[in-house]
């Protein structure tokens, strides 16, 4: 193993096992092994050796494991049945493995394939962007979002409207409370209809990121009745994963609390986020990815998407860090005061806020994403003309 394949098996699993050993002794499967699992079966394929044998036993692979996906997803119904009185659930924690680890795994032929095409289209990369500054980069970033304010409005701004929309939606339904005034189907139906506008909400930023990232290519507005299916859910799915793998950072604070006994909350709670920024942070170069799919580059893989990386290196993550630390400050101040749904107005214009540093976050974020990954794939706007005007 060479030594960038070894920073990278590092780099992947060794928070994974500190947080293994830190975690309480009920969340330790959750927050470190699994994940190190999941990102196992991602990393894998950076062996040419796995690489070629995914590829020759590709269809094999992708039905055994979809079939251990499927038996995790039907042997955990007993295990919810069991969960009460089997202690440790172990169950429970089979059941999660088979799934995580089939669901994962299913996605690793067509990982491997993304891999060899980039390897043999990969050709080396002109460094002419060595006086690259990361904190100049965003500074210009902002500015340039400032002065084409009209242009962000046209073709990020439905989205946006739409997005704040189903925040005030769900700001009504709490101050009305129906969960309260029905029967326990008609409370299941409300929440799963609470959740359905949650996970729409989500996707009408995706949506907006991926407008923004072919406008920042293009220098072209996109039409508004272009609706980015197929992209919206090639993002989609690679955010679903990343969100769950770095779930674990909403299980710290019952760590820190356990263990910083005078802590006050509020600070307990500037902690967990401060580790999950560095999350974050340490992961950024993974959300490459996206301006390939949003662009629908030939190759979407880790190898092609991150090629922007050997121009601006380490100062990538500087870059990463200065765009999500005012976000990741904003939403800490937010929750110092918790949402009065009884107050419907001081309600409203928190969630607003809360939207509105999500949004900016977004496209500032996307904008720096689509203008790195551009160093290291030159010819991604002709490929993204055909979804411009």
């Amino acid at each position: 193993m060479d030594r960038k394949r070894l920073s990278v098996a590092v780099a992947v699993f060794g928070p994974a096992a500190i947080l293994t050993l830190l975690a309480p002794a009920g969340k330790r499967f959750e927050m470190g092994v699994l994940p190190a699992l999941a990102l196992l079966v991602f990393v894998a394929p950076l062996s040419r050796t796995v690489r070629e044998f995914v590829l020759h036993h590709s269809r094999h692979i992708t039905i055994i494991a979809l079939g251990i996906a499927a038996a995790g997803l039907i042997a955990i119904i007993p295990a919810a049945l069991f969960a009460t009185s089997v202690k440790p659930n172990w169950i429970a924690a089979v059941c999660s493995t088979l799934i995580v680890l089939g669901t994962c795994a299913a996605f690793t032929p067509s990982l491997a394939r993304q891999m060899k095409a980039a390897e043999l289209a990969r050709k080396p990369v002109e460094h002419k962007h060595e006086g690259f500054q990361a904190t100049s980069e965003v500074k210009g970033i902002v500015v340039e979002l400032f002065a084409q304010i009209g242009a962000l409005v046209r073709v990020a701004g439905p989205w946006f409207l739409t997005y704040c929309l189903l925040s005030l939606a769900l700001v009504a339904t709490a101050m009305l409370n129906p969960v309260a005034h029905v029967d326990r189907t008609g409370a299941s139906w409300i929440l799963l209809g609470l959740l359905v506008l949650l996970f729409l909400g989500n996707g009408l930023l995706l949506a907006a990121a991926v407008q923004w990232a072919r406008f920042t290519a293009t220098m072209r507005e996109p039409a508004l009745t272009d609706i980015p299916g197929r992209a919206l859910w090639g993002v989609a799915w690679r955010w679903a994963i990343c969100t769950s793998i770095l779930k674990f950072t909403d299980d710290i604070y019952p760590w820190l609390e356990a263990h910083l006994h005078h802590a006050a909350p509020w600070q307990l709670d500037g902690l967990e986020r401060l580790i999950g920024f560095a999350a974050l942070v340490l992961v950024s170069p993974f959300a490459l990815v996206f301006p390939a799919v949003a662009l629908g580059a030939a190759t979407k893989g880790m190898l092609g998407a991150t090629a922007g990386l050997r121009v601006v290196k380490s100062k990538f993550y500087l870059g990463a860090a200065w765009i999500l630390a005012p976000y990741f400050v904003v939403s800490w101040l937010i929750d110092l005061q918790p949402v009065d749904f009884k107050r419907p107005a001081v309600a409203a214009l928190t969630l607003i806020a809360s939207a509105t540093a999500m949004f900016a976050t977004t496209i500032v974020a996307t904008t720096y994403l689509t203008r790195i990954y551009l160093k290291g794939a030159p010819a991604a706007p002709q490929e993204a003309e055909q979804f411009a005007e």
